[in-house]
């Protein structure tokens, strides 16, 4: 019996070490925005204000729409321009013009002036970046999660998703939370941030915005 035990502890052991030398997974960061996969995204996007002193407790939905344009050689950038309405009766309106580009190991995404790092090549568990590196906003350590995963929201399923961790702060007083999630071959399917200020438990101030992919694809 006892040598029954022993055989049993060490093939577990040598189980645990060939799975710890077991290489990492890395996967291709082009393939989760890849620009040329689609002329268009389209996200229902919901905001949430908070100003509980004035008594706003707000929420506003609409729908967004991406469209490629260029590939603009001055810039070295691809340019896709972005457009807003309240739903589905509703005109497009032009919103704005986002700048994005693959530089070497890194995809940069420009919105309002401000260059974003969202993604860094190759993907892998737990590797981290300043995803503020090239703006002047506090340095925020982004990094890669649930590598492989399938990704399920209100009705809306994607494969093969990998998730960016921006932001995880809580505390009796603050509650900062930002994360995205990109699918293989299609791109960014959902966005969270959030920025609230807390008193006596309950939220006094503060946002949130959360976009959710609904469509995509060549028009």
């Amino acid at each position: 019996m006892r040598l029954f035990l022993i055989v049993g502890v060490v093939l577990m052991q040598l189980a645990c070490s060939k799975q710890s030398n077991e290489p990492p997974v890395l996967l291709n960061a082009r393939e989760y925005f890849p620009l040329d996969s689609a002329s268009f995204w389209q996200y229902d996007v919901s905001f949430i204000t908070v100003d509980a002193a004035v008594g706003i407790f707000d929420t506003l939905n609409m729908q967004l729409k991406m469209n490629y344009r260029n590939f603009d050689d001055s810039l070295e950038m691809h340019v896709l321009d972005r457009y807003i309405r309240e739903d589905s009766l509703q005109a497009w309106s032009e919103y704005d013009v986002i700048t994005a580009s693959w530089n070497k190991l890194s995809f940069h995404w420009v919105e309002n002036n401000l260059r974003f790092v969202k993604l860094t090549d190759p993907i892998l568990n737990n590797k981290s970046w300043n995803g503020n590196s090239f703006n002047i906003l506090d340095d925020w350590n982004y990094y890669y999660s649930n590598l492989n995963t399938s990704f399920e929201f209100n009705g809306h399923s994607y494969e093969e998703t990998v998730r960016v961790e921006k932001r995880n702060v809580k505390n009796v007083i603050q509650e900062q939370r930002a994360y995205e999630i990109f699918a293989r071959y299609i791109g960014s399917v959902y966005e969270y941030e959030a920025d609230f200020t807390y008193q006596g438990g309950e939220i006094a101030l503060g946002n949130s915005r959360e976009m959710i992919l609904t469509k995509f694809g060549e028009e």
